[in-house]
């Protein structure tokens, strides 16, 4: 993690915000309300999307559909039209790896517009997409890590032989769906609430 977040820190110094990481996002999720986000727009999204899934795949970088995008896909078969972004976890492994996905998102437009160390954030046309860096911190364990209320993911949940259809294309998605929204959504996931994201702390619901 040190190497990337050092090519990052010297290469997109205008992303190295002061405030939570951001620079060119024209709002800041973590300050702003819920409501006041802007939606995304479908198509544009879907685009970012499968973009983003066809340079993982290239360069055989683990990845899994998470959170809100899997639960629209799932339960709707469409991305939600009142979400905020777009989201895939990574299982961190290869920091080259990662270094040359950055630069081949942004020969497609897909530029960087936000970093952390367990979130990149890129944009094009208005709408961005997240993607949630997974690692081990015990050597021997499947368990991987990101942002502690989004809880964990297992390696099985990076396999490829787990994939949810979305426009005739399969994606790779965590191994158990349902069992996941009812982690990070509660037993209501099956009913669309505006504003609800993903938190463990709905698993007691």
């Amino acid at each position: 993690m040190k190497k990337l977040l050092q090519y990052l820190r010297k290469n997109y110094p205008h992303v190295a915000g002061k405030k939570n990481n951001f620079s060119n996002h024209h709002y800041n999720p973590f300050s702003t309300p819920s409501k006041l986000w802007p939606r995304i727009n479908i198509p544009q999204s879907t685009a970012n999307l499968f973009t983003t899934v066809d340079v993982l795949e290239n360069l055989n970088i683990k990845y899994s559909v998470v959170f809100g995008t899997l639960l629209g896909i799932y339960r709707d078969g469409e991305l939600i039209e009142h979400d905020t972004d777009s989201d895939l976890a990574v299982w961190l492994q290869d920091e080259n790896k990662i270094i040359e996905f950055i630069k081949n998102l942004e020969d497609s437009q897909l530029m960087l517009t936000r970093f952390t160390k367990n979130i990149l954030s890129f944009t094009r046309g208005g709408d961005f997409i997240d993607l949630y860096m997974y690692r081990t911190k015990e050597k021997n364990s499947n368990v991987l890590h990101c942002i502690p209320y989004f809880g964990t993911l297992t390696e099985m949940d990076f396999d490829n032989s787990n994939t949810i259809t979305f426009h005739n294309r399969n994606l790779t998605c965590v191994n158990d769906p349902e069992g996941y929204f009812q982690k990070l959504y509660g037993s209501d996931w099956r009913v669309p609430i505006k504003d609800k994201h993903a938190h463990i702390r709905h698993r007691k619901r």
